[in-house]
C-alpha cells in the first residue's frame, strides 16, 4: 500500500500547489468590482426609498384631493407625479442592477479565464507528473526488493548461525558424554574377567 499512499500524497500536494499558484485577482480590480457592486446596491436602495416616498406622497395628495373642488383633476395630477417619480426610481434601480450584473459577469469571465489557463498548465504538466509517478513506483519497487533481499539474507545468515550453534552444541555434548563415560569407566572396579578364577 505504500504506493497508493504515495500517490494520494503526491496528488494532494499537487492540488495544494495548484491552489497556491492560482493567480489572485489584482487588488485594483477587486477594489473596482467592490466599489461598483456597492454603488449598484446603493442605487437600488435609493430607488426603493424613492418609490416608498412616492407612494406616501400619492396617498397624502389623494387624501388632500377629497377636499378640493376638482377632485379628479387633483387625483390625476397626483397620479402623474407618482408615475414620474416611480419611473425615475425604476431607472435608478435598473442602473444599479446593471452595475451589479456587469460586475458578476466580469468576475465570472475572470474566473473562467483563470480556470482555463490553469487547465492548460495542468495539461502541460501531466506528462512530467505521470513520469514522476512511474519513477516513484519503480523506486518503491526497487526499495521493496532490496528490503526483501536483505531480509532473506539475514534469515539465511540466521539459519546458518543456528545450524552452526546446533553443531557446536552437539559436539560439546558428545565430548561431554565421552569424558563422562571415561570417568565412569575409570571409577568402576575392574570387571570379573580380570580376577583369578577359583577352582
Amino acid at each position: 500500500m505504500p504506493t497508493a499512499a504515495a500517490l494520494l500524497l503526491s496528488s494532494f500536494l499537487f492540488c495544494s500547489l495548484a491552489l497556491a499558484e492560482e493567480a489572485p485577482v489584482p487588488a485594483e480590480q477587486s477594489a473596482d468590482w467592490q466599489e461598483r457592486q456597492m454603488k449598484g446596491q446603493l442605487l437600488r436602495a435609493e430607488a426603493a426609498e424613492r418609490k416608498e416616498a412616492a407612494k406616501k406622497l400619492l396617498a397624502e395628495k389623494q387624501a388632500g384631493c377629497a377636499t378640493k373642488f376638482l377632485v379628479n383633476d387633483c387625483r390625476n395630477q397626483a397620479q402623474q407625479e407618482y408615475v414620474t417619480a416611480t419611473r425615475a426610481a425604476t431607472r435608478l434601480e435598473v442602473e444599479g442592477k446593471t452595475l451589479e450584473r456587469e460586475v458578476s459577469r466580469e468576475q465570472l469571465l475572470d474566473r473562467d479565464q483563470r480556470s482555463a489557463s490553469e487547465m492548460q498548465q495542468h495539461q502541460a504538466e501531466m506528462p512530467s507528473r505521470e513520469q514522476n509517478v512511474v519513477i516513484t513506483r519503480h523506486a518503491d519497487a526497487a526499495r521493496r526488493a532490496a528490503i526483501l533481499a536483505d531480509k532473506a539474507g539475514k534469515a539465511e545468515a540466521g539459519a546458518q548461525r543456528k545450524a552452526e550453534e546446533a553443531q557446536r552444541l552437539q559436539a560439546r555434548q558428545a565430548e561431554h558424554a565421552a569424558r563422562r563415560a571415561a570417568k565412569v569407566r575409570a571409577a568402576t572396579p575392574p570387571a570379573a574377567s580380570e580376577t583369578p578364577a577359583i577352582k
